[in-house]
């Protein structure tokens, strides 16, 4: 087995450091194989600088003869480890397994020396800079597109390897070449081996570039390693393309990442990106890990610029979490159980209350020493009731995941019917969301199926809906990656008829999310398969549409009792989507369940003809 010795051996090179100069042996190979070693000396040009920043550890060297690189030193840290750097280690290891595309994708490792204390890497030299430097103003479709594709070629490369970068942004991708653009992922400092299960328990990285994930905590972070990069590369597109962050600051990824705010792509829209690469950014940016892609370089064809290049609307908070843009009539309504509820003062706060919420708050949550800590509050007559900027500390213990915690608190009279809501200026506004609404934004299924069955002994509403119209049932379906939650829910009566955010059902809604194993557990527990949503598209569409929603769901949707004539506000049918997209499947199974095959298009129909005879088959009478 390949220990780190044997993996950085062969990129040490005979350097001794002589301050502000270095001397460099290299050996040629000479007559009968012998070694002639030939010294190169190289000196100090400049320290690297990032705006008002000097990073005293990096800097240019010249050689004699007019070559540049850059050199890195980097101290050691853990002696424990028998002052490993690991990331010399990674360096060597991308340099090594990579392979022929490696100083295309990445700025060359050219090899490392000793110094006091540490090591030295030495590197390439892109003299172009990087891309905050090299772009001072938004750029392109093009461009940012171009550098994508790079950006996702090297991820893929990294994530072969089992190595996750972790700190992808602007200043770590430096430009080779100008015109056509051409980019190299540079700075291994806080990579890591996706193996390594205490990879992301340290937050690591640009706070403007790192997943939500990683910033705000999840107990599942060790699966979502290579997803942390895909967030950071949908961030640096964003700046790309508009130079502003997409999140101005935590609260604003916070309320995005708890799902209570929208993707803020109205940048975007105001710097002409078409909604296909607007689509492709935010699919990046998934608030949902396992919902991010993997990074690979085919993946970029969902990016297609020119075909909408027009602003469009932007979507409201109602459709955040939906996938596509949903046109809500003005005058519809959630009416059915939308919860509203009126401004509150709130009450003095004392001592031990005060401490139960900041312990219920605050990680680590859960513990045995935490629990003895609530249990002693408890006891000395903190009230769990007691609310603080919207929340209670049952409501803080269900959003930290900690089913223990959920269980005390009930045991000391916590009322599980007080809602949350949020302050703005001196009143409060309220959210609405239970407890229950709350335990699910850790994704953690297995935590929200301990708290499910906790508050719904308790009498919890599975149906009761937060004042954006989410049943418990929309955020399982969004924010959990399991089916489980889903099938204990409509196991405990949650209704899938309920139109929640955009007039949507659970159905539809998974749908829109190409949740498609959610949508089976659905229909299987009897959802409707033909509710149209407020522009008239049914499920049947929505499966259709979705380049990701298998042709066995369609299926599933029509035996399940779907019209596979219904239309939607634009005349259009089942059939006439599965054209559009191109799903013969599709197309010739419609057509053998009877469905009309007058599209009202005739580009359509010359379409559908032409599949027809691709499959050897006549020409479908019209009806």
């Amino acid at each position: 087995m390949e220990t780190a010795g044997d993996l950085i051996a062969p990129f040490r090179l005979e350097i001794k450091d002589l301050g502000d100069r270095r001397r460099e042996i290299i050996y040629e190979t000479g007559p009968e194989d012998t070694r002639i070693p030939v010294t190169t000396l190289w000196t100090r040009k400049r320290y690297f600088t990032h705006k008002e920043t000097v990073y005293k550890n990096v800097y240019l060297d010249e050689s004699t003869a007019g070559k540049l690189r850059v050199v890195k030193e980097i101290l050691h840290q853990d002696p424990t480890r028998g002052n490993r750097c690991l990331e010399l280690e990674a360096a060597a290891r991308i340099a090594k397994d990579i392979g022929p595309s490696y100083t295309r994708l990445f700025v060359e490792f050219l090899g490392w020396f000793e110094i006091p204390d540490g090591v030295s890497l030495v590197l390439e030299y892109c003299a172009l800079g990087d891309i905050d430097q090299f772009f001072a103003e938004p750029v392109s479709e093009q461009v940012s597109k171009a550098v994508a594709g790079q950006l996702l070629e090297g991820l893929a490369a990294l994530h072969g390897l089992g190595i996750a970068h972790r700190d992808i942004k602007p200043q770590n991708v430096l430009i080779a070449e100008a015109d056509p653009i051409a980019v190299k992922i540079a700075d291994f400092g806080v990579s890591k081996y996706t193996a390594d299960r205490t990879s992301l328990r340290s937050r690591v990285g640009t706070p403007e570039y790192m997943a939500p994930e990683l910033l705000f905590g999840t107990s599942e972070e060790s699966k979502y390693t290579n997803a942390v990069d895909i967030w950071s590369l949908g961030c640096l597109l964003f700046y790309l393309l508009t130079n502003i962050h997409p999140f101005p600051g935590f609260r604003e990824l916070d309320e995005y990442y708890q799902g209570n705010a929208p993707y803020p792509d109205g940048p975007l829209v105001e710097y002409g990106v078409g909604s296909s690469g607007r689509c492709f950014i935010q699919r990046l940016m998934s608030p949902v890990p396992d919902d991010r892609p993997p990074a690979s370089k085919v993946l970029l064809a969902e990016w297609e610029i020119g075909i909408d290049n027009a602003p469009t609307k932007q979507p409201s908070a109602e459709t955040a979490e939906s996938t596509q843009t949903i046109d809500v009539p003005s005058d519809f309504s959630l009416t059915e159980t939308h919860w509203s509820a009126p401004s509150i003062s709130q009450l003095p706060m004392d001592y031990w209350s005060s401490e139960l919420l900041i312990t219920t708050s605050q990680p680590p949550n859960g513990t045995p020493t935490h629990q003895r800590r609530t249990r002693a509050l408890l006891e000395s007559g903190a009230d769990p009731n007691r609310i603080q900027n919207g929340y209670t500390a049952l409501h803080h213990a269900a959003r930290q995941g900690h089913p223990e915690t959920v269980r005390l608190l009930l045991e000391y009279g916590a009322d599980t019917w007080i809602r949350a809501r949020t302050q703005q200026g001196h009143d409060y506004d309220y959210e609405g969301e239970t407890a229950l609404h709350l335990s699910t934004q850790r994704g953690d299924s297995q935590a929200f199926l301990d708290i499910l069955h906790l508050l719904v002994a308790r009498g919890v509403d599975v149906n009761a809906q937060d004042g954006m119209g989410n049943t418990v049932l929309y955020l399982a379906i969004a924010r959990l990656a399991s089916v489980e939650p889903v099938e204990a829910l409509l196991g405990l009566g949650a209704r899938t008829e309920l139109l929640g955010r955009g007039g949507l059902t659970p159905l539809q809604y998974a749908l829109s999310l190409d949740r498609e194993e959610k949508a089976r557990v659905l229909l299987s527990g009897g959802a409707d398969p033909d509710i149209p949503s407020p522009d008239g598209r049914r499920p049947l569409h929505r499966a259709i549409e979705s380049t990701r929603i298998s042709f066995e769901l369609v299926r599933q949707l029509a035996e399940s009792g779907a019209d596979v004539d219904a239309t939607d506000d634009n005349g259009r049918s089942p059939l006439y989507e599965a054209v559009r997209q191109g799903r013969a499947d599709v197309v010739h199974f419609l057509i053998d369940r009877g469905a009309d095959t007058v599209l009202g298009s005739v580009a359509m129909e010359k379409r559908l003809q032409w599949m027809q005879f691709r499959r050897g088959l006549p020409w479908p009478l019209r009806k």
